[in-house]
């Protein structure tokens, strides 16, 4: 049913002599190949904080305006969740109020988030043929 992904055969001895390699490296000069490994550490580290550091100065990461449209964003979200609990609280304690034995379901938050959207249709020459000669 599944095919099975097998290793090419010369991974396989690449592998093979990296292991028989670090296995002699580490009996015959472990202070070595701890102190390369940690060498290796440290510039993969620099290298990757200059990559940080150069992509958050390329996205704007602490400009001002980013700064200005995060607090904005806060203050949207902050406003619309307070909107849609009160506004579904007050559904709730009138609905359970005025009709105490309504078998109609609760409006979701999602029903009571939903806006009329002001979009028009336009209506369109579907009908009529292009004449193909006038541009």
């Amino acid at each position: 049913m599944f095919k099975r992904s097998t290793i090419h055969p010369i991974v396989l001895v690449i592998i093979g002599l990296a292991g028989i390699g670090l296995l002699y490296r580490l009996i015959a000069n472990p202070l070595g190949l701890f102190k390369e490994i940690f060498i290796a550490v440290v510039i993969v580290g620099i290298i990757f904080a200059v990559y940080k550091y150069v992509m958050q100065k390329r996205v704007g990461g602490n400009s001002q305006a980013n700064a200005k449209y995060r607090k904005a964003a806060q203050q949207s979200k902050k406003r619309l969740y307070s909107e849609t609990s009160n506004h579904l609280t007050s559904k709730v304690r009138g609905s359970s109020q005025k009709h105490p034995n309504s078998k109609k379901p609760m409006r979701t938050l999602h029903t009571a988030r939903r806006k009329d959207h002001n979009f028009t249709v336009i209506e369109g020459n579907k009908g009529k043929k292009k004449n193909r000669a006038h541009f």
